[in-house]
């Protein structure tokens, strides 16, 4: 009998192989494969998947025994509970403090782990299997084209049933579930073991059953682990409800070539096992940080070169910023300055303005002062305008006694009634002049006026000195002169005779 078989395994997206919690192996000296799937709820899962399937691929005929209700349970002989616990105290020793601290918050809510998990063994009579979960074994018939499927969780519709809540196996090596069990004859096709999300997948495209074929024929010729990752990668991106979920996906495929033999020929079309996968992975992981820690420490390289070039500028820097702190310093030491003298200026501002406010009282005083002077001032040019017309006609008069009185000098004696208009003149010349002395008392009073007015505030509070002689100009309309009346007085001592003397 010819076989060949294929192994793949791929883990979540963003993920590093370290961390996936699917897990595969095999053994061809006794032709056993397994497959489990960690419960992603429970505490350090990836450890007892790994422990599952390398314990059952070692010790496939013993790994499960019946208890005592005729059930399959994990052989308690082989110790793979304490196995779990060596594994993860190891690992948490090996985990960074924050790892720790994510692991200490998970396992103060559940200190267990759990996988599903697929064993098959290639024996004389056939394929027998051990199954429990949603990690589900298929068999595709090459004769009859019929995809079977075999799974604990498989109802009797046949539909299969996938959430987070799957059947497993706890690192206590108790049953959450029923283990199925079967032998299958030997048939030619393809024997394919998948963890869930790949199942999942599958089922959706189980018919046509040409489909199928091509589907597994197709997973078959994947020849690398590359090839698997971009294969994968493309299914998770499909434009379809359907499409194969992100979670880690792994599978075994036995292609069974030629059933006619009972002598078993093994051929390899690509399979790794998981622990070299998981090498391999690591050694890149490795030296993609060596790579990263080279070029950190270029980094640093660059960042010391430029960091004593800061220094340089920081020295610098701090010499400018001791030279701006005198002269902040001299500014301030100028502000202060400054502040006193606008103090100073404040302080004669308000004293300006007071004083501007008593000038502005004095101003109105005067203005009040000024509008009284003018009116005193009109008052003065009417009386003014009065006695010059006064004079004109007293001077008139004068011009005209002075006629009659050269008249009269010129003429021969007056008669007695020339005497009497001679008395009679006298008397008006007598009344004249002291008409003329109360004029000219009324003119010195009118001086005196004057003179206390001479110096007057102008609208601006300034002192101006009026010119007296300009103001009695401006008020009497002609050049200020001294005007003096002179009377002559005929004293009569007799009558005048012919020869020019006087008769007692």
């Amino acid at each position: 009998m010819k076989i060949k078989f294929t192994s793949h395994i791929k883990q979540h997206a963003g993920d590093i192989l370290l961390e996936c919690q699917d897990s595969f192996n095999y053994n061809l000296e006794n032709l056993s494969f397994a497959v489990s799937d960690g419960v992603s709820q429970a505490y350090r899962p990836e450890l007892w998947s790994r422990i599952l399937t390398e314990a059952y691929v070692n010790n496939s005929d013993t790994f499960f025994i019946k208890d005592s209700e005729n059930n399959l349970v994990v052989n308690p002989i082989l110790g793979l509970s304490s196995k779990w616990n060596e594994a993860e105290t190891f690992a948490y020793k090996n985990a960074t403090p924050q790892e720790q601290f994510v692991l200490d918050m998970k396992k103060n809510a559940i200190n267990v782990g759990a996988a599903t998990f697929i064993g098959v063994k290639l024996v004389k009579e056939g394929v027998s299997f051990q199954t429990i979960g949603d990690s589900v074994l298929f068999f595709f018939d090459y004769e009859t084209k019929e995809l079977k499927a075999y799974s604990s969780m498989m109802p009797e519709s046949g539909d299969m049933i996938f959430n987070n809540n799957p059947e497993y196996i706890d690192s206590n090596e108790c049953n959450h579930g029923k283990i199925i069990s079967g032998l299958l004859p030997y048939r030619e096709g393809i024997l394919f073991l998948a963890t869930d999300a790949l199942s999942d997948w599958i089922v959706e495209r189980r018919f046509p059953s040409d489909k199928i074929e091509r589907i597994l024929r197709e997973l078959m010729a994947i020849s690398t682990h590359n090839a698997f990752d971009i294969w994968v990668d493309n299914a998770r991106n499909e434009a379809n409800p359907t499409k194969l979920k992100d979670d880690d996906t792994t599978f075994i495929a036995i292609e069974f070539i030629d059933t006619s033999d009972s002598n078993i020929e093994v051929g390899h079309n690509f399979t790794v096992k998981f622990d070299a996968l998981m090498k391999d992975s690591l050694l890149s992981e490795l030296n993609s940080q060596r790579s990263e820690l080279e070029e950190i420490r270029s980094a640093k390289s660059k960042s010391e070169l430029a960091l004593r070039g800061k220094e340089k500028q920081i020295t610098g820097l701090t010499s400018d910023l001791e030279s701006c702190k005198t002269e902040v310093e001299n500014k301030r030491a100028e502000i202060t300055r400054l502040n006193s003298e606008i103090k100073s200026l404040n302080s004669q501002i308000k004293k300006l303005k007071a004083d501007l406010s008593v000038s502005d009282s004095e101003c109105r005083r005067l203005r009040s002062a000024n509008s009284t002077l003018g009116t005193d001032k009109s008052n003065l040019e009417n009386e003014l305008r009065t006695s010059r017309q006064e004079v004109s006609r007293l001077k008139s008069e004068n011009k005209k006694l002075e006629s009659i009185i050269n008249a009269h000098k010129s003429s021969p004696a007056p008669s007695t009634k020339k005497n009497e208009e001679i008395a009679q003149l006298n008397s008006e010349l007598n009344e004249a002049a002291t008409k003329m002395q109360i004029l000219q008392s009324e003119l010195d009073l009118l001086r005196d006026i004057v003179k206390k007015t001479r110096t007057l505030y102008d609208m601006n509070g300034k002192l101006t000195t009026l010119d007296l002689n300009t103001l009695f100009s401006q008020i009497l309309g002609e050049t200020l002169v001294s005007q003096e009346v002179h009377i002559q007085q005929t004293i009569v001592v007799g009558k005048p005779t012919g020869d020019g003397g006087f008769q007692m």
